[in-house]
Parts: structure tokens; sequence; C-alpha cells
């Protein structure tokens, strides 16, 4: 029986726990993981479980208690359509059950429930005796290990008998008293870049539903921060599909891959490791298929005869019988590995083994189609990706704009691998023989499909190319400076916002808040008294506190009225959803690094008007200086016309002292002379004597008008010498005055440099960051255009070929895996709903419902059963 024959007809059961640290996993069904992956799957689901549900709590005060997932698949009828996993546990330990189903929304959840909360006391009530009974470590492990085993294959069986089916699918919010509250919607994508493929999700926006505001204790329940409302979009999704991606490794068929993987290994060998036109490989591959059609072919008659024959011989003498020559060894050792299990020396009867040769026959002949069809995808896609990788690198060097080029680049680097995996996706629907027409229309159609419009860049990524491009040519003296702005920004928009958002929305704050008492009517008090009551908390994140302040004002300012308290509740919460999408947008960098260019120039301008203002100082010091150098100078004018007089005066005391001492000396002389002299003599000497007397009078006033003359020049010189000295120590102060003034001007005018240079390097910044944004214009509009134009020329002369080497071969044998034997690689999961409970509210339950209104949106809606508990339900638990 096939994979997907068994899939039809039969429930697939996995289970995982940890307990103590330690894991243990067990599945049954017709995909059951070995033990060993059991058990990793058990530690990978446990631990992403656990973070996911501290996540919700320390964000929303809820947990996950249940989870089912569409399984979306071309093969529709075939493979299972649901994917239910159901969580339990508590601090202790996690556990989880997963089921695959054929039918979606059938799964009684709740019974579910108590299945898993049933394992964790079990669970502990076996560890409890293992170390009652003084088992320890590997024993102990073992024992734990066999009762997962043993409850596993209980689900499996009660699944089978479909014993966990839903009563009440049709009307499953109605049964549960549900009320729902909250709607989000969002953007979805499909990764086809990994196996199964992933759906990633974008939340754009929330709303409360007009009901939820007439009862405040039921909008206080919903309120649920972003980070909650994207796990419960994107990491439960993820949760859902690392569980069915490790199922998936184990769904090949073990012949059809052997026979694969061997007839790779020889087309391989047969040709030449070089670069080999298209053409030829697959006239190549077309003569060895039918050269391996005719050996299976002698195998088949072989097999066939040993059916039929009604011999009973060893198992080894009939696998003998089979042509092991040629090509037929590929086929006759994958059908002795097929049998290894089996005892080669004990006989069988040749009808004995026909439900196991035929087995073998069918799926080796699904083998040979397989290579035939992988081969023929495989030589389409890689030469496609080649020749479309060609042609965007030649158009990414001829566009001559650098920021465009950059842009351009960047966006193709992006899209690089979802159009690789496009490619390899599409390889599927690629015939075994097609022709080049056919080969370079492709290439068109796919650049066409995927060279799309829509959110191309994050506006970290935005942030990161602009910079990135930027930083080489700003000084390396302001690199610090610019980087520094780039990691604000950065950590704004990735980290101080959302961090932000979720903390004044968050359970343990916002609805704490809410506890304490009635509501304000006032959109103004309430602003006031939520930050008094956060401030505290984000005292030592000044980032997150100011823009608190920011938000809050701009919360009470943005209503003019009173509002209820419930619309006054639900309007904070919008109002803090809208700001955070607002403050992470792709304009915010742009509003941040304006506001950085005029705080920028404000400290330019301050610093001119100081140059100013010095330069006014060093003027007026400089008219000092002539002022007090005109009076110095007229001062030593003085000094020297005063030195003169002072000499002249000196010198003509000095002459007139010499001169009253020689006349005093006559007249002494005379005085002497006069008792010896007689007659006429006498006469004579007392005329002498009385006129020496009186020229003595007249020098003796004269010797005293010059004194004093001279006293008055000495005293004018001691205080012009000191008026000097005043004026020159006047002008020492002024010029030293001056000097530094001259320094501060010097360094005023550096700094001004500097500064300017930040601003012009913001101002680049900016530009270039106005430019990118310009460009996501023409990117998301006009590339496409230009790309397809631009590779018409170059397609019509494209002539493919591929290489042959070695890792080609590993290459293909890991694609025939992902792409034609795995059952679950083209199969896409997506949550349904959830059922998530309260932590602090005992018998408090909501339900996520998830809906998908086209293959690029997805809607949510988020309820509870608050209202039916009454007032005494919901209390807390």
């Amino acid at each position: 029986m096939s994979t997907i024959e068994a899939l039809r007809i039969a429930d697939f059961s996995v289970l995982g726990c940890s307990i103590d640290g330690e894991n243990f996993g067990f599945s049954v069904g017709p995909m059951g993981l070995s033990r060993r992956y059991a058990e990793k799957l058990a530690s990978e689901v446990a631990e992403a479980i656990h973070m996911l549900n501290n996540l919700l709590l320390e964000e929303s005060g809820v947990k996950l208690d249940y989870a089912e997932f569409e399984l979306l698949s071309r093969e529709r009828g075939n493979l299972p359509e649901a994917m239910v996993l159901v969580t339990g546990g508590g601090e202790d330990g996690t556990d989880f059950i997963v089921l695959l189903e054929h039918e979606k929304g059938l799964v009684d959840a709740f019974r579910f429930i108590d299945v898993a909360n049933e394992l964790v006391e079990k669970l502990k009530d076996v560890a409890f005796a293992c170390k009652a009974s003084g088992l320890r470590g590997e024993e102990e492990k073992e024992v734990l290990q066999k009762f997962v085993e043993r409850f596993t294959r209980k689900v499996y069986s009660e699944a089978s008998q479909k014993k966990y089916r839903e009563k009440y699918s049709r009307d499953f919010l109605g049964h549960l008293n549900i009320t729902s509250g909250l709607n989000i919607e969002g953007r979805i994508e499909i990764d086809y870049g990994i196996k199964p493929p992933m759906l990633n999700s974008r939340i754009d926006r929330m709303s409360f539903e007009e009901h939820a505001s007439d009862n405040l204790e039921f909008l206080k329940s919903l309120i649920f921060t972003k980070t909650a409302l994207e796990v419960l979009a994107g990491d439960v999704t993820l949760i859902g599909r690392r569980i069915l991606s490790l199922i998936n490794e184990y769904t090949i068929n073990e012949v059809e891959e052997e026979v694969t993987t061997r007839l790779a290994e020889v087309f391989w060998s047969r040709v030449k490791p070089d670069l080999v036109k298209i053409e030829e490989i697959m006239e190549e591959a077309k003569l060895f298929v039918d050269e391996v059609r005719g050996a299976f072919k002698k195998i088949e008659e072989d097999i066939n005869a040993i059916i039929y024959s009604g011999e009973k011989r060893k198992l080894r003498q009939h696998l003998d019988a089979v042509d092991g020559s040629g090509l037929a060894a590929s086929f006759k050792d994958t059908l002795a590995k097929f049998l290894s299990e089996k005892d080669l020396e004990e006989e069988a009867w040749g009808w004995s083994l026909k439900e196991e040769l035929t087995f073998f026959l069918e799926h080796a002949e699904r083998g040979i189609k397989t290579f035939e069809r992988a081969l023929s995808a495989f030589v389409f896609m890689t030469s496609e990706k080649k020749a479309i990788k060609g042609i965007l690198e030649e158009y990414v060097k001829q566009v001559l704009d650098p920021i465009r080029r950059l842009m351009v680049k960047a966006y193709i680097e992006k899209i690089g691998k979802k159009l690789e995996s496009f490619v390899e996706d599409r390889s599927l629907s690629v015939p075994a023989s097609w022709d080049l027409a056919t080969f370079r229309g492709r290439i068109k159609d796919d650049l066409d499909s995927q060279l799309e419009a829509g959110v191309l860049f994050s506006t970290v990524e935005l942030l990161e190319i602009t910079f990135n491009g930027f930083i080489s040519e700003v000084p390396s003296e302001l690199r610090v400076k610019i980087e520094e702005v780039y990691r604000d920004i950065k950590e704004h928009v990735s980290e101080v916002v959302p961090g932000l958002a979720d903390y004044l929305l968050s359970h343990d704050v916002f609805k704490a808040f809410l506890e304490q008492g009635k509501i304000v009517f006032s959109p103004e008090e309430f602003s006031q008294k939520y930050f008094d009551f956060v401030s505290k908390d984000v005292e030592e994140f000044p980032k997150w506190k100011s823009l608190a302040k920011t938000w809050l004002e701009a919360f009470a300012s943005s209503f003019k009225r009173e509002l209820s308290e419930y619309g006054l509740v639900a309007e904070f919460v919008e109002f803090v959803d809208r700001l955070r999408d607002e403050e992470i947008s792709t304009k915010k960098p742009k509003e941040i690094l304006e506001a950085k260019v005029e705080m920028q120039q404000e400290r330019v301008n301050e610093l001119v008007k100081k140059l100013s203002e010095i330069n006014d100082r060093r003027m007026s010091i400089e008219r000092q200086i002539d002022v007090l150098q005109s009076q110095l100078s007229s001062a030593e004018l003085m000094e020297k016309n005063l030195k003169t007089d002072y000499g002249i005066n000196v010198a003509a005391l000095k002459d007139l002292r010499e001169a009253l001492e020689a006349k005093k000396r006559e007249l002494d002389e005379i005085e002497q002379r006069l008792p010896s002299l007689k007659g006429g003599e006498v006469d004579v000497a007392l005329q002498r004597k009385s006129r020496l007397e009186e020229e003595i009078r007249g020098i003796t006033v004269k010797t005293q008008r010059l004194v004093s003359d001279v006293e008055r020049i000495d005293k004018e010189l001691s205080e012009i010498i000191r008026t000097k000295e005043r004026f020159t120590n006047a002008l020492k102060q002024l010029h030293a005055d001056l000097e530094d003034i001259a320094n501060q001007i010097a360094v005023t005018s550096a700094e001004i440099e500097r500064e300017e240079a930040v601003k012009n390097v913001y101002t680049k910044f900016l530009e270039r960051y106005s430019h990118t944004l310009e460009e996501v214009l023409f990117v998301a509009h006009m590339l496409k255009a230009e790309v397809l134009a631009f590779a018409q020329d170059r397609v019509l002369t494209f002539t493919p070929s591929i290489s042959m080497e070695e890792s080609d071969l590993n290459e293909f044998k890991d694609y025939v895996k992902r792409i034609f034997l795995k059952s679950f690689s083209y199969v896409l999961l997506r949550p349904l709903r959830l059922l998530l409970s309260s932590h602090d509210k005992a018998n408090l339950h909501y339900i996520v419902m998830y809906s998908y209104p086209s293959n690029e949106s997805f809607r949510m809606t988020i309820g509870n059963n608050l209202l039916s508990l009454g007032e005494e339900g919901g209390k807390e638990g």
C-alpha cells in the first residue's frame, strides 16, 4: 500500500511531552516517526509551545490550549485536510498531541484538551511511582517512554474510532457561548522557498466590534497587545508548520527513492561532467529511460515468474532468479534492500511473496516515472534559474542612477529566493519532453508573475539599504555621528515603539491600571493618571518614558469631548495601535532625519550667533586698544617733554647754585678784606659787597623758583609715568583678552564648521533616504515593465545549458526528495481556530477564528465567553 493510500484510510497521531527537562515522543500511523525523531519533534515543539505561552501570558494573560489548522493540498482527497494540536501541562512540564484528520472542523476541542490534561496527571503519577520504586536515570526514562508509547496508541485508536469528533462543529461559537468582539485584518504572503511552504502574516488593522464597548469588563478582556496578536497570527502557524515539516521528512517511499537515486547515479556517470546543452541532455535522457524501461520489463518478467512459479525455495534462491545484469542491477539491488528484513535462508512459496513483490514492482515503476519527470523538470528548472539570474544581473549593471541601482539590486536579492522557489514549484508542471519555445516563454511568464508591486521593504530594510550605500561616503571623523543616528532610528522603529506599545496595553500594566477603580471620563485626566501609573516602571528606559509622555499627551489632545468609560478604553487601545503603525512606517525615518537636520541647523545658528557676539567683543576691545594706544602715545610725548624740561631746569639750577656759591665766596673774601682796606678801597669794596648781596638775593629767588619748577616737573613726571604704566597694563590685558577672543573665534569657527558638516551629513542622509523612498515607487510600479522589456531580446537568444558535476547530482537527489517524493512538501498549513484560556480567571475561554477573504489577506476574530459566566464566573482562579 502506498503512503497516499494509507493516508486515505488512517489517521496519524503523534504525542510529545517534556517533564523535568526530559523529552518523550512517539507516533502512530502510516507515516509513524521513529522514536528518535518523535523525541526530536517533542523537544522542539514542547519548547516552542512553552515560549509561545510565556509570551501570551506576559502580554495578554492567556495561554494556548488547542489549535486547528487546515492543510491545503494539490492532491485534494488524498492527503488530510486538517491537523489538530492540543497542549497541556504547566510550569513543570509541557505536553502536546497532534492528529491529522481528513475532515476539518470535526474535532472536539474540549475532549481533546481533557486527554492532554489526563496525560499530564498520569505522567506525573508514573514519574512519582518510578522515584518511589527507586528507579533512576535511564530506567526511569524507559518506563516513562513506554507509558508515552502506550498512551499514544490509545489516542490513535480512539481517534481512528472517531471518539474525538465534535458534535457541534456547525455552531462552535454558539455552543460555547462565545461572544466575538475584536477583529484583526492583515496581509499574507506564502514563502515557497521552504518545504512545506510557510504562511507569513502582517497585521494591518484592528478594531473592536461596536457591541464590545457596551460592557467594560468584556472590553478589558479583549485587550491584546500587538505582539500577542502577531503571535496568534504568525507564531502559532510556525509551530504547526514545524510539526508538519518533521512529519514530511518521513513520507518518502523507500523503493521509489532508491530507484530514482540509483538511476540518477547511473545516468550522471554516462554524461561528461561539463556544461552540456540541454537538447543533448534531454536526448540522452530519452535514450536512457528507454533502456531503463527495457531493463525493468525483464525484472518484471522475472518477478512475475517467481510469483506464479509454484515453487518453494529459499528467499536467496528466489532473488538469484532475478536478472542482475546492466541496468537491471539497480532494480535487483533495490529489491534485495527492500526484502533485507527477511531471512534470506528461509524457504518461501513464490505466491506467498506476491504482496511484497507486487508492491515493489508498483513503486519501482513509479520510481522510473518519477526519475523521468524529475530529470526533465530539474534540467528545465536549473536552466531557467540560471537564465533569470543572468538577465537580472545584466539589468542591474546597466542601471545608471546609483541609488536606483542599489534599490533594484536589494529588491532582486530580496525576491531571489522567492523567485527561485516559484521556478522550482512550477517545475512540477514541466512535461517529460519540451522545446526551447516552451522554455523561453516560461522565463517571461515567471518574471511577469513574480516582479510584483506591494510592500517590498520594511522600514528597517529601507534604512539599512540607505545607510549601507551611504556610509562609505561619510568622512571618517563623522561616521560615529551618522552611525549613532542610524542606530537610534533603527532602535526607535524596531524596539522602542513596539516595546512601548506592547507595554502600554500589556496584561500586567494596562489591565492592572483599569482595575484600580472607576475610570475617569476625561481623556486629559486619564492620560495624566496613566502616565503617573507607568512612569516609575519606565524610569530606567528614558526613551520609553519620553515617548509615553508624548503619546499620552497626544491622546489627551486628540479628543475635545468626554467619552464613556467603555469608549475611552476602546479609543485608547485603537489609538496606541494606530500610533505604533505610524511610528514604524517607512515615513518615520524621514521625519526623524528632518527633525535632526532642523535641530542641527538651530545648533549652527546658535553658534553663528555666538561667533557674532564674540566678534562684537573683539571689535570693542580693538577700539579700546586704539584709544589706549593713543593715550599712551600722548603720555609718552608728555613724559618726553617733561624730562626735557626737567633736564634744562636741573642744569639751570646747577648753574645758579654754582653762581651763588661763587658770589658767596667773593662776598666772604670782601668781608674778610674789609678790615684791612683803607680809604677808597673800602668804598669800592662796600659797593661790590652791596652788588654781590643784591645779586645773591636775585640768584636765591631764581633758585627757589627753579627748585619749585623742578619739584613740580618731577611730580608731573611721576604722575605721567604712573599713568603710562596703567595704560601699558591695560593694553596688555586688552591684548590678552584679544588673544583669548581670537582663540574663542577659532574654536567657535571650528565648531561651526564641524556642526555644519554634521548637518550636511544629516541632510545627505535625509536626501538619500527620501531618494530611496522614491525608488521604492519605481521598483513597485515600473521595474517590472523595464525588466520584461530588457529581457525580451535576451530570452530569444539564450541557449540553455547545464553542468553535470557530482554536486549537481547531489542537488538532483535532494530535489527529487523535496519535490516529488515527500507527501507534504506542497501542503500549505493555515490556522483555522484556536482555543485559549485565561490564566487569571477560571472558566474564561477565548476563541480565535481565522478566515481568508483572498490569497493575499486574512482576518482574525477574537471572542470569549465572559458574558455567559455571570457575576460568579470568570472570577480570579
